[in-house]
C-alpha cells in the first residue's frame, strides 16, 4: 500500500489516500471523485512532476508513495487536448443530381432571414409556450410580434412542408429593455443551448428544440450577437450550456445585423455581446417544440392556459441554476 495526498488548486481542498500499487490509475481516480464529490469524468489528474496522468495504467508505474497529486475540475467531460474533435464544422451533402444541398442534421445555422420588431411596450416573457399555428393562442400584447413567427413558419414549412409543425407548442422570448453601456442585455459568455451530460438533476438531459427543430433568434441591434458556424459534441459542453473554454478552437463568429433572423440548434455556440454606448435593445427568440424541461421558476406562463405538450415536455419547479450547481 501507498500513501498519496490529493490537494484541488490552490490547496483549497486536501484529501489522503491509499492505494495498492497495482490498483489501476482509473480506480483511483473513481475514489478521488467520490471523495470531491465531482464527476468523474471531469476529474483530471496531475502527477508531481506536473504532467497529467494517464488512463490506463497503474498506480505504482506512475507514483510513489508520499506522491503529492493535484486534482483539476475540467470545464466539461473532454481533455483539453481532445477539444478540437468535438467540434463539428457545417456540412453539406449531395444529392443524385450532384446538387451541393444543405443537410439541417450537420447544418450549424442559417443567417439570412431579415424580419422588423414592433414598436416596444417593455414586454419581457421567457419561454412562454402558445400553439404555433394560432395566433390567438398568444396573449394580446405579444401578437405584435406574429409577422415575426411568421418568418419562421415559412422557412419551417419551406423545409418540411406546407402543415409542418402547426398543432405544436413552441415558446417564445421576448425582451425589450435598455441596455446598459459596456453589457449585454442577454445572457453573457460564449454558450449553447443544451446542457453538459453531467449535470446534476435533469439538467444533463435538457434540451432546446434540438438538431431538427432549432431555435429562431434575432435583435435590434446590430453586433450584439455572435454565432459560430459549428455544432458542440455534448460531451464537450459545460454547465448550463458554457462553451467558453472552446473560444480559441471556434475562429470567428458572426456578428448578427439589427434585424437579422438566425436559425441554429441547441448545439451551436452564440453569444450576447455588450452594447459599447447602450441604449435599447429588442430581442426575439423562437424555440420548437422539442423542449424537454420546462422551468416554472424561469419560464413565462401563457396567461390563455396553454401550457407545454406533456408528451415532450417535463415541467420543473426547482430552479435550475442551483439543480445545475
Amino acid at each position: 500500500m501507498i500513501s498519496i495526498r490529493v490537494s484541488t488548486i490552490g490547496g483549497t481542498t486536501t484529501v489522503d489516500m491509499q492505494g495498492d500499487v497495482t490498483d489501476s490509475l482509473v480506480q483511483l481516480q473513481t475514489r478521488i471523485a467520490e471523495a470531491l464529490a465531482v464527476p468523474v469524468q471531469r476529474l483530471a489528474l496531475v502527477s508531481p512532476d506536473s504532467k497529467e496522468l494517464p488512463e490506463k495504467g497503474s498506480i505504482g508505474q506512475f507514483l510513489h508513495d508520499g506522491a503529492q497529486v493535484t486534482a483539476v475540475k475540467m470545464p466539461c467531460n473532454v481533455k483539453a487536448s481532445q477539444y478540437a474533435k468535438h467540434i463539428h464544422a457545417q456540412q453539406t451533402y449531395w444529392d443524385w443530381g450532384q446538387v451541393a444541398l444543405k443537410d439541417w442534421n450537420s447544418m450549424a445555422h442559417k443567417q439570412g432571414m431579415r424580419v422588423e420588431f414592433p414598436a416596444s411596450t417593455g414586454l419581457n416573457v421567457n419561454m412562454m409556450p402558445f400553439v404555433f399555428g394560432d395566433e390567438a393562442s398568444l396573449p394580446e400584447e405579444l401578437r405584435t410580434y406574429w409577422p415575426m413567427v411568421e418568418v419562421c413558419r415559412e422557412e419551417l414549412r419551406n423545409h418540411y412542408g406546407d402543415d409542418c409543425h402547426d398543432d405544436e407548442i413552441f415558446f417564445l422570448t421576448v425582451q425589450e429593455t435598455e441596455v446598459q453601456e459596456g453589457t449585454s442585455q442577454r445572457r453573457p459568455g460564449l454558450h449553447v443551448d443544451r446542457q453538459s451530460p453531467d449535470s446534476p438533476g435533469p439538467g444533463g438531459r435538457v434540451r432546446w428544440g434540438g438538431l431538427s427543430g432549432g431555435i429562431f433568434l434575432a435583435s435590434s441591434v446590430s453586433n450584439s450577437t455572435r454565432v459560430w458556424p459549428c455544432r458542440i459534441d455534448p460531451k464537450a459542453i459545460g454547465d448550463l450550456g458554457c462553451v467558453e473554454h472552446l473560444r480559441q478552437h471556434l475562429g470567428e463568429g458572426a456578428d448578427l445585423e439589427a434585424g437579422e433572423m438566425v436559425w441554429l440548434t441547441d448545439v451551436t455556440p452564440h453569444e450576447s455581446l455588450p452594447l459599447p454606448s447602450g441604449g435599447p435593445r429588442k430581442f426575439f427568440r423562437l424555440v420548437t417544440s422539442d423542449v424537454s424541461h420546462w422551468y416554472t421558476q424561469h419560464s413565462t406562463p401563457n396567461p390563455l392556459g396553454i401550457v407545454p405538450d406533456p408528451d415532450i415536455t417535463t415541467i420543473v419547479d426547482e430552479n435550475k441554476f442551483a439543480v445545475t450547481g
